[in-house]
C-alpha cells in the first residue's frame, strides 16, 4: 500500500487554489491538509462534476482538473461503479465543451485520453487481456496530446504495467513512469516518484534499495524549493511512508542471522518513536505507515522460533493493523477499510492469530462484488490458507468451485482470468494433499472438478482472441502442473491424458502451427471413435467390465494404488462393485500393497500375524483369493465364538458359493476346522495351535513392499 494519489491530489489542489476561486469544500480540504471524510468527498465529486459551470477558460480549466482528479481517484481505488459514473459524466460534458467559445479545449486529446483510461481501468480489473490493452496503446495518436496530457497518459500506462503479475510486463512500468516524470515539474511529480518507488519495492534487491533511498533523498531535498509552504506536509509524509516500506524490504534481505532479530527490533523501535513524534500526518498516510509497521512485526514473527516472542510480535502486528482499520473507519474510507481488513486477514493467517471464517467471508464477498478480479483472488487465497491452517482443507473445494462458476459466468468480461487463477489455487491445494499420508478428501472430488476444466477447454476455441496468448500460456502451465494430481482419481487420470492432447491442439492454434494442429485433430478424432480400443481414455464407462481386457488389470492396480489399498474406495472410483473389483486383483498387486507386512489391523496382533503367515504360504504356492485383504480381520473378530458361512457372506459381501470355496481352501491349509453342524448350517473355528506354530516357525518371512511401477 502506498498513498500516491491522495498526496498528489492535495498538492495539485493547493496549487490550483492559487489560480482559481475554489468551492468552500475544496478550500476546507486545503486548510485541513487531509481528506477527513471520504464519503463527503465522493458526494462532492458527484455533484460538482455534474453541475460545475463551463462559462470561461478559468471554469473550464477547473472542471477538467476536477474531472481528471475524480477519474484518477476511482481508478486507483479500482472502484468500478464510481469510475464508470465519472467517465460517463466527463464524456457527456466534454461534448458540451465544444460549444464554449470563450475557452480553448483540446477535446480530441481529452477524448483519446478518456478512451485509454477506460481500457486501462478494465485491464486493472483484468476484464480484458494484456494484448487488448497494448493494442490500445499502439493506436494512440500522440500528436493529439499536449505536454500535460502526455504526463497523465504516461503515468496511467506506467501504473497499469506496475500492477501486472508477469515480470516482463511489470518491467515496462519503469520506462513509462520515467517518461511521466520527464514531462512534469517537481511538485507535480510526487505520485510518479511514489509509483516508481512502488516498482523498486516490488523488485527489492540491493541495487533497488539504493534507488529507493535516492528517491527519498530527492524528495527530501526538493522540500526546500516548494512554491507553497503548505505542500511540505505531503512530501514529508511520503518520505516517512517510503522509509518505513524500505525498512520492510531490508528486513527481508538482512543476512546476519545471529544479530538479525535484535537489529530489526531496534529498527522498529526507531520507526515507532519517529511515528509517535510526527504531527499533522494525514489520516490516509497514517494508515499506510501503521500497516507497514504491522507487516514489520509479521516479519519479526518469522525470525524466531520462541513461542513467547512469536506471541508478542503477533500481538503487536494485530494492534497496529487494528489502529489502521480504526482510522479508515473514522474517515469513512470503505474501500481502504476492506483492503486493510484483507491485510489483517493475511497477517493473522501468517502469524497464527485469531481470525474467524465470518470475517474472511465478508472480505471475500466485498471484493467479489467490486469486480476487481485480482483483489477477489487475493481474498480467496487468504481464505484457503485459513482453512488449511484450521485443518479444514476439504472446505476449500467450495471456494474453488465458486471461482470457476464466477469465471464461467463472466467470460465476456475477462472471466478466464478467474478460471486461470482458480486452477492455480486448486493446484496449490491439491498438490499439498498429495504429500499427506492416508486417503485425501480430494480423491472423491477430482472427477467433478475436472468436469469443470473439461468444459473450459472444450469451449476455449471461441475465446482465444479475447483471452490472449499470455493468459492461455499461463493456463497451459497450470494444466501441466495439475498432472501429478490427476493420478489420484482413476477417471481423472485417464481423461487428463485426452485433454492434454487437446491443450496441445490449442497451443498449435495459438502459434499458427498448422501441421501440429492437423496431427492433433486427427489423433483426437481417432480417440473419439467408440470402436477404437483406446476409446477407454474418455473414462465414460458405465460398467467397468466393458473396458478392454488389455487395459483392465493395469487400471485396477493403478486405482488400488491411488486408494492406498482401500478396495471399497477403489471400486467407488471405477463405478464398479467391490466384489468384482476383488476378483481382478493380481498376485503382484497383493504383494505390492504390503499385505504381508507386519501390520496390525486388529486388537490381537499375534493371531493376526500368524494368519497372515499362513496366507503367505498359500501365496507362495500360487493360490490366492480376492478377499485376502479382509480375511485376517474377519477371522480375528470371530476367533472366540466361531462363524457360519453366512457370517462370511455378510461380512465380506460375497456369494454363498464363493464363501464355501474360500472355507474349503482355509480348511485344506488347516487354518480353520469344522466344529459342528446345525441342520444345513456348518460352524467353523480357527485352529489356534496351527496359527501360533506358524507364527513361531519363522519371523523373517515377510516380504517388503515392492516399488511403485
Amino acid at each position: 500500500m502506498i498513498s500516491a494519489f491522495p498526496h498528489q491530489f492535495l498538492v495539485d489542489l493547493t496549487l490550483m487554489g492559487k489560480e482559481v476561486n475554489l468551492p468552500t469544500y475544496l478550500r476546507e480540504l486545503i486548510r485541513q491538509r487531509d481528506i477527513a471524510d471520504f464519503e463527503k468527498f465522493e458526494e462532492f465529486l458527484t455533484q460538482e462534476l455534474s453541475n460545475a459551470p463551463l462559462q470561461s477558460q478559468q471554469t473550464v480549466d477547473y472542471f477538467l482538473f476536477l474531472a481528471n482528479q475524480g477519474l484518477q481517484y476511482y481508478f486507483y481505488r479500482t472502484d468500478h461503479e464510481g469510475f464508470g459514473h465519472s467517465l460517463e459524466i466527463l464524456k457527456h460534458r466534454l461534448v458540451s465543451l465544444r460549444n464554449v467559445q470563450q475557452a480553448h479545449v483540446n477535446t480530441k486529446g481529452w477524448q483519446q485520453y478518456l478512451e485509454l483510461a477506460e481500457t486501462a481501468f478494465l485491464r486493472t480489473l483484468r476484464h480484458i487481456s494484456i494484448e487488448a490493452y497494448e493494442a490500445k496503446i499502439d493506436e494512440l495518436d500522440w500528436s493529439l496530446f499536449d505536454k500535460t496530457l502526455i504526463a497523465y497518459v504516461s503515468r496511467l500506462i506506467g501504473y497499469v504495467y506496475l500492477n501486472e503479475e508477469e515480470e516482463e510486463q511489470c518491467g515496462k512500468s519503469r520506462l513509462w513512469l520515467q517518461k511521466s516524470i520527464h514531462e512534469s515539474d517537481f511538485e507535480h511529480n510526487l505520485a510518479n516518484h511514489l509509483f516508481m518507488a512502488g516498482y523498486y519495492l516490488k523488485h527489492a534487491n540491493a541495487d533497488n534499495v539504493a534507488r529507493l533511498n535516492k528517491i527519498v533523498n530527492h524528495l527530501r531535498a526538493g522540500m526546500d524549493k516548494l512554491s507553497e509552504a503548505g505542500l511540505g506536509i505531503y512530501f514529508s509524509s511520503s518520505v516517512f511512508e517510503l522509509e518505513t516500506l524500505i525498512l520492510n524490504k531490508q528486513f527481508a534481505h538482512f543476512d546476519d542471522n545471529l544479530t538479525r532479530l535484535e537489529f530489526c527490533q531496534q529498527q522498529i523501535r526507531e520507526v515507532e518513536s519517529a511515528f509517535n513524534k510526527q504531527k499533522n500526518l494525514p489520516a490516509y498516510s497514517q494508515t499506510v505507515i501503521l500497516n507497514a509497521i504491522a507487516r514489520l512485526y509479521e516479519q519479526l514473527y518469522h525470525m524466531t522460533n520462541d513461542d513467547l516472542e512469536q506471541a508478542s510480535f503477533a500481538k503487536y502486528a494485530q494492534r497496529y493493523i487494528d489502529r489502521a482499520i480504526e482510522l479508515a473507519e473514522q474517515t469513512h474510507d470503505q474501500v481502504n477499510l476492506m483492503l486493510l481488513r484483507l491485510e489483517k486477514g493475511e497477517i493473522a493467517v501468517s502469524t497464527q492469530s485469531q481470525l474467524t471464517e465470518k470475517e474472511t467471508k465478508e472480505v471475500v464477498q466485498f471484493f467479489k462484488k467490486s469486480a476487481s478480479y485480482p483483489l477477489y483472488i487475493r481474498a480467496i487465497n487468504n481464505y484457503i490458507k485459513l482453512l488449511q491452517r484450521n485443518d479444514t482443507a476439504n472446505k476449500t473445494y467450495d471456494l474453488l468451485t465458486d471461482v470457476f462458476k464466477l469465471g464461467s459466468k463472466r467470460m465476456e468480461q475477462g472471466g478466464f482470468y478467474l478460471i486461470c487463477c482458480g486452477l492455480r489455487l486448486a493446484n496449490d491445494v491439491f498438490l499439498e494433499e498429495t504429500e499427506k499420508p492416508g486417503v485425501s478428501w480430494m480423491i472423491h472430488l477430482l472427477d467433478s472438478f475436472f468436469e469443470r476444466l473439461k468444459k473450459v477447454i472444450d469451449s476455449m476455441d471461441e475465446y482465444i482472441p479475447r483471452v490472449g496468448k499470455s493468459l492461455i500460456e499461463t493456463f497451459r502451465s497450470e494444466f501441466i502442473r495439475f498432472e501429478p494430481v490427476s493420478h489420484f482419481n482413476i477417471k481423472t487420470y485417464f481423461i487428463y491424458q485426452l485433454y492434454e492432447i487437446k491443450m496441445m491442439r490449442i497451443g498449435a492454434m495459438l502459434y499458427g502451427d498448422q501441421h501440429s494442429l492437423t496431427l492433433a485433430n486427427k489423433l483426437i478424432a481417432e480417440l473419439d471413435n467408440p470402436n477404437n480400443p483406446l476409446h477407454f481414455i474418455h473414462a465414460d464407462w458405465e460398467e467397468f467390465k466393458k473396458v478392454p481386457n488389455t487395459v483392465r488389470n493395469n487400471t485396477l492396480n493403478k486405482c488400488i494404488s491411488i486408494s492406498k489399498g482401500d478396495l471399497p474406495l477403489a471400486a467407488e472410483h471405477l463405478d464398479f462393485s467391490y466384489r468384482n473389483l476383488r476378483s481382478y486383483i493380481t498376485f503382484k498387486e497383493v504383494n505390492r500393497l504390503g499385505f504381508f507386512l507386519d501390520l496390525q489391523q486388529t486388537d490381537n496382533k499375534q493371531l493376526e500375524q500368524g494368519i497372515r503367515y499362513m496366507f503367505y504360504d498359500l501365496y507362495k504356492r500360487g493360490t490366492i483369493f480376492e478377499v485376502v485383504f479382509d480375511m485376517p480381520k474377519f477371522l480375528v473378530k470371530y476367533a472366540k465364538k466361531g462363524f457360519y458361512s453366512q457370517d462370511l457372506e455378510r461380512e465380506l459381501n460375497i456369494k454363498g458359493t464363493t464363501a464355501k470355496k474360500y472355507i474349503k481352501i482355509m480348511m485344506e491349509i488347516k487354518l480353520i476346522r469344522q466344529d459342528k453342524t446345525t441342520g444345513r448350517k456348518h460352524y467353523y473355528r480357527l485352529i489356534r495351535e496351527n496359527i501360533m506354530n506358524r507364527l513361531g516357525k519363522d519371523l523373517n518371512t515377510l516380504i517388503e513392499p515392492q516399488q511403485e511401477y
